[in-house]
């Protein structure tokens, strides 16, 4: 196949994979939306209309409350593109998201070059096309950490200044699409190291010069959010409470769920497509093993592996939302880009067959999900469940304080705040923790989207059992 067939033949597929993606999200009923989802776009809304990184928030002095819970990289980018694009936060991320998915591709072409077809699988790969339906940072991050790793494999064959940017643009905006982001600065550190031991003193003080003005760019960042908020983070991050057992399934879960090669919708290893996802990464690894290793493969997996390692041993000492393709996603992506990177010279003069038969069945997993995604009964549409989200949103007084909403709701009430409910709250606690808000109101929301009117705090479900006032809703105060 010629330089410029593989081109097409690239490029094919990835407008098949943007195509899926797509049309996964405007199918679903909710939009691929989560609750930090909901926060991203809430303080998108806010910083497109001029406001800056601020929302609605009674229980803090003026009303205001600053965002920083989570870094301001993907609602920046969300609301740089609403405004190019005229669109709605929602449909802006959506848009982005999928712009990103291209820049990544880029730069993958970038650096596989002849090998780009080989490069392909990655987008077939189950918590890659999951990721990219969803309003999350980690879009950002996935792009991030690819044009860190082709800054750093330029800059180590070919030190240079249009490399070391790179390797600079990469690392910040991985810290301001997620703040762990900062640990690209190990590999940093890893490649000054080797260069100063090769006699290498000015490539040494480049990389530790792109180390250090990373972490100056991190550090200013987190002062202002000190200042601002009184935490680093934007709050305090409590430590892990589940137990060393609990923990340990938890991360075995997720990443034998990691190995998922292809986009079909199956739960675990435990189907033929997941044995098939065995079987090709056990090929992946031996080719890498066996391999020369190129720099590329090193960087890749070596990052790759960081990110893994970092998210496993964060999780056994903080609490956040347990591992899963989300977390873990990031790293499997940089890996799997590692190992397919060798296949070309490990299946030669095969190579081509292979990577033929590789893209094949990653297309007819896709195909085969597309088919899932629309076969599965839905019981309204998209635009119905936002048009009543609406319209039960409208009655909420402006000023009041929803518990427990939908995510989707979040950015349509900038003039409102929203609290998730802690999981032993009742509604006496819950009025005592914000009897000090300056509100109009407490609401707790009866949601559609939870059957039996169960709420995240088991005791505050007797609540729901209260006269609605307005409808679809329970007032608290």
């Amino acid at each position: 196949m010629t330089v410029r067939a593989a081109r097409i033949a690239a490029a094919c597929v990835i407008l098949l994979v943007v195509a899926s993606v797509a049309g996964k999200v405007l199918y679903s009923q909710h939009g691929f939306l989560t609750h930090d989802s909901g926060h991203y776009l809430r303080v998108a809304g806010s910083l497109r209309s001029g406001q800056g990184p601020y929302t609605f928030d009674p229980c803090v002095a003026g009303s205001r409350a600053y965002f920083a819970v989570w870094p301001l990289g993907y609602p920046g980018a969300t609301a740089l593109t609403a405004w190019a694009t005229g669109t709605s936060p929602f449909v802006a991320s959506k848009i982005l998201n999928l712009a990103l998915l291209l820049a990544t591709a880029g730069l993958l072409a970038c650096l596989f070059k002849d090998r780009v077809l080989w490069s392909l699988p990655l987008f077939f790969i189950g918590s890659y096309t999951d990721i990219a339906a969803y309003s999350w940072s980690e879009n950002l991050f996935i792009t991030a950490t690819v044009l860190f790793a082709l800054g750093a494999v330029r800059h180590i064959r070919a030190p240079a200044v249009n490399a070391l940017l790179l390797v600079l643009s990469g690392a910040v905006l991985c810290f301001l699409s997620r703040y762990v982001g900062i640990f690209v600065i190990a590999p940093i550190a890893i490649v000054a190291a080797v260069y100063a031991r090769q006699g290498r003193v000015r490539d040494a003080a480049a990389a530790a010069g792109a180390a250090a003005g990373t972490l100056i760019i991190a550090g200013a960042y987190l002062a202002v959010n000190w200042h601002r908020t009184g935490f680093l983070t934007g709050e305090a991050r409590p430590g892990a409470r589940e137990p060393a057992d609990v923990l340990l399934g938890n991360a075995w879960q997720a990443l034998a769920d990691e190995a998922r090669l292809f986009s079909l919708p199956v739960a675990g290893l435990e189907s033929p497509a997941g044995w098939g996802s065995l079987a090709v990464l056990g090929i992946l690894m031996a080719a890498f093993v066996r391999s020369q290793k190129s720099l590329e493969s090193r960087v890749l997996v070596l990052t790759g592996s960081f990110w893994f390692l970092l998210m496993v041993v964060l999780r056994f000492t903080l609490k956040f939302d347990p591992l899963s393709f989300r977390l873990l996603g990031p790293g499997t992506i940089l890996i799997v880009a590692g190992l397919l990177f060798e296949c070309p010279s490990r299946f030669a003069p095969r190579a081509r067959k292979v990577s033929e038969v590789v893209l094949a069945v990653g297309c007819l997993s896709l195909a085969l999900a597309q088919v899932y995604v629309y076969a599965r009964p839905r019981p309204s549409s998209a635009n119905a469940v936002m048009a009543s989200l609406v319209a039960d949103y409208r009655r909420v007084p402006p000023g009041s304080i929803v518990v427990d909403a939908e995510a989707a709701a979040l950015p349509l009430r900038p003039d409102v705040a929203f609290q998730t409910p802690r999981a032993d709250d009742t509604a006496e606690r819950l009025l005592a923790r914000l009897s000090a808000c300056r509100d109009n109101g407490i609401f707790l929301r009866r949601r559609a989207d939870r059957r039996d009117g169960s709420v995240e705090a088991p005791a505050l479900s007797q609540a729901l059992t209260w006269a609605e006032d307005p409808p679809g809703f329970v007032r608290l105060k």
